[in-house]
């Protein structure tokens, strides 16, 4: 039996004059790579080192030269004074002290107006118009997280025979020395290394801990999807992801953690959610009723909003709770919205990002996007969230911030018979329940007695459960 709590929703709907992806090639040749494969690729960095707004990867300049770093001024795209082999790519550029490092792999790089080649790296640094390379024996990083003198690297390996450290390692001594971050195998590892899996993400978090995206660990195993290491030990969020589903990036949005992927709870009612989930410091909780009908690859925030970007799937039914958004949209805390546009089968945005409050996006392949001609790099013209075109998802019935200020957690989730209700502090008159279906019919009321509710009877479906005086609250019930 599977029984699902969640807040109700009423639909708003605006459709007004076209606005759309405009291009933005300043500084770009006009003609790009789309022979690699996936085409053209970029990615954004907003609010980046030096202050700047950056894109990363692989491209050509106006001149038609390799370039892999750039950033917006003066209404054009800037490119870092260096070029070389034309596979080379960055994957990620974060400062360290004074100087820009710049991950990824480089191979016959020079600096514009000098011909001596620097040595083949996976790490290049910048410092006041001066590159050199890194000796660091480390091989195809991927993601990086900096925090004090401490930087961790998820790469392939540090491969300095016979020391050879695979995915994950770490220095505290400005790479004097590398060392594996961990002291205890990860619980599911069966790799060489760490099975951590192909997508990688971490961060070093405030209080030392490591936070890491771990989709390598079977299905139904706890540490499956996302895991942490408090310096001596492993710990899971909740029951891990089950099916043949993954976590495909994490966010910090309101000082909760949030985690996306192609999980549902079609594959399996354990799942945090549908493609989108918030922890609470006790068990997942769904945004809405999350995200359907694609793979959501990416979330960052901007301003005081949670972006979520999927790939995948059927771009004209993405599903942001009750509304479908092609590809993008916005979450404040209650609702979802978006700005729905119709792309060509396979041709929405492969990353988006913001420079100067302006919303871009990347594009594989030139194409028409609503009869416009959008080329491999875009700006979004007009208001993607509140604009004339946008549409929103109905109120979830209880913002973020209500909901934590309710002080409540209610578990397990999924529930079986019962629920346990727990107050994180002292609430005064709340001594009754009532579960409404989603037509808003009450279907059961009582008194809460012992901190327990039980539901035993109540049919497989999406509920709503309210506390007198506390509005609603959100969980599920198997």
């Amino acid at each position: 039996m599977k029984i699902f709590f969640t807040a109700i929703f009423t639909v708003s709907l605006l459709l007004v004059s076209a606005q759309g992806w405009k291009p933005a090639m300043e500084g770009l040749y006009p003609l790009q790579d789309e022979v690699s494969p996936g085409g053209f690729r970029l990615k954004f960095k907003s609010n980046g080192p030096l202050g700047r707004d950056w894109i990363y990867g692989n491209y050509l300049d106006e001149d038609s030269v390799q370039r892999c770093v750039g950033f917006r001024k003066n209404g054009r795209w800037v490119s870092l004074p260096f070029s070389g082999y034309h596979g080379n790519e960055s994957s990620n550029l974060e400062m360290w002290g004074d100087t820009l490092y710049i991950f990824g792999d480089f191979q016959n790089i020079v600096l514009d107006n000098d011909t001596n080649l620097l040595q083949n790296t996976s790490i290049l640094k910048y410092y006041m118009d001066s590159l050199w390379s890194s000796n660091w024996p480390i091989v195809s990083p991927r993601d990086v997280s900096i925090n004090g003198d401490t930087m961790l690297i998820w790469g392939s390996s540090f491969y300095d025979p016979p020391k050879i450290i695979y995915h994950h390692f770490m220095t505290i001594d400005n790479g004097i020395t590398w060392t594996n971050p961990y002291s205890i195998l990860h619980p599911t590892d069966t790799s060489v290394g760490f099975g951590f899996g192909a997508i990688s993400h971490l961060k070093i978090l405030d209080n030392g801990d490591i936070l890491t995206l771990n989709n390598s660990s079977p299905s139904g195993d706890i540490f499956r999807g996302i895991s942490r290491w408090d310096g001596n030990q492993w710990h899971s969020y909740g029951v891990g992801i089950r099916g043949n589903n993954r976590v495909e990036d994490f966010e910090f949005y309101n000082g909760d953690l949030i985690i996306s992927g192609s999980f549902d709870l079609q594959s399996s009612p354990l799942n945090p959610g549908n493609g989108i989930a918030r922890w609470d410091g006790n068990q997942w909780q769904q945004l809405s009723t999350g995200i359907l009908e694609g793979n959501v690859v990416d979330l960052f925030v901007h301003d005081t909003l949670l972006y979520a970007h999927l790939i995948l799937g059927n771009n004209a039914f993405h599903q942001f709770g009750d509304v479908k958004i092609a590809n993008l949209a916005a979450w404040d805390g209650q609702k979802w919205c978006g700005t729905n546009l119709s792309y060509p089968l396979g041709l929405s945005p492969h990353s988006v990002g913001f420079a100067n409050d302006t919303l871009y996006g990347v594009f594989r392949y030139n194409s028409i996007v609503n009869g416009d001609l959008v080329t491999y790099l875009n700006y979004f013209d007009g208001d993607y969230v509140n604009g004339p075109n946008a549409i929103c998802s109905s109120y979830s019935g209880i913002s973020i911030e209500e909901e934590k200020g309710l002080g409540i957690s209610i578990y397990p989730s999924p529930a079986f018979e019962e629920i346990t209700i727990s107050f994180h502090h002292q609430v005064e008159g709340v001594t009754s329940y009532q579960i409404f279906n989603m037509d808003g019919r009450i279907l059961q009321k009582g008194k809460i007695e012992g901190y327990k509710i039980n539901v035993s009877n109540l049919s497989s479906g999406l509920y709503i459960l309210g506390f007198n005086g506390l509005g609603f609250r959100k969980f599920y019930k198997y």
